[in-house]
Order: C-alpha cells, then sequence, then structure tokens
C-alpha cells in the first residue's frame, strides 16, 4: 500500500491482511509496478521526481533513480517498465532488471496513465 503523506509503503500479509513492513522512498509515492519476474518493485514518487525501486525479498530500496517529471502512473511488461512523467509530457521506458533509461516517448499535455496500462492485449 502507498502512503503518499507518510512517504513510505506498507507491505501486507496477503493471508493475514496484517502490516509486516513500512518501506521508507521519496516524496508522495503514487503507482507501483512489480517487475515480470516478480523481484522488483517501482514505485513513483511525485514530489521528488524520483522511482524508488524496492528488492522485492528483502523489502529494501536498491536504488532511487531520478530524471523525471512528477511521475505518477508505472507499469510493468515484460523486459521493461514505463513511467508516465504527468508534468513532462513523456512517458520513461526503463530496463526492468538495471533501471536503466532506454527511451522518452513524448505524449499529450499532463498525460497520466494508471493500472497494467501497457502489453499485449487478451
Amino acid at each position: 500500500m502507498l502512503n503518499v503523506y507518510s512517504d513510505d509503503v506498507s507491505v501486507i500479509d496477503t493471508r493475514t491482511l496484517q502490516p509486516v513492513a513500512r518501506i521508507a522512498v521519496g516524496k508522495a509515492p503514487y503507482g507501483a509496478a512489480l517487475t515480470a519476474d516478480g523481484t522488483l518493485l517501482y514505485v513513483t514518487n511525485q514530489r521528488d521526481d524520483t522511482v524508488s525501486v524496492i528488492d522485492a525479498a528483502t523489502l529494501r530500496v536498491v536504488r532511487t533513480l531520478d530524471g523525471f517529471g512528477y511521475p505518477e502512473g508505472v507499469a510493468a511488461h515484460g523486459d521493461v517498465v514505463v513511467v508516465v512523467n504527468w508534468m513532462d509530457d513523456s512517458a520513461s521506458v526503463l530496463d526492468a532488471a538495471s533501471g536503466r533509461l532506454l527511451a522518452t516517448v513524448r505524449t499529450g499535455q499532463n498525460s497520466r496513465g494508471f493500472g497494467a496500462f501497457i502489453g499485449a492485449p487478451p
């Protein structure tokens, strides 16, 4: 669960529905996407213009990526993660394993993305 006002992510045990950890990230975490292999969680931090990358096994931030423009929506598909930059009118395409920027795609003004907004249709 993303905690926008406390700048952290709560980890919930799905069997008991009880919190098991809180992970500090950047300011105003807003979107989250788990990589296809289930090893990394990408969290957008709107008010830091950053993305935190959390190791799903250790529940620790392994890197913080910068250079985003009010990142909001995020989705993972295959070997990429796409971050929608609301104020930069773009989407950043990242390598899922390393977080390296692969491409920047220009979008319409104030673009936003929520949920699994990339991928092949069913």
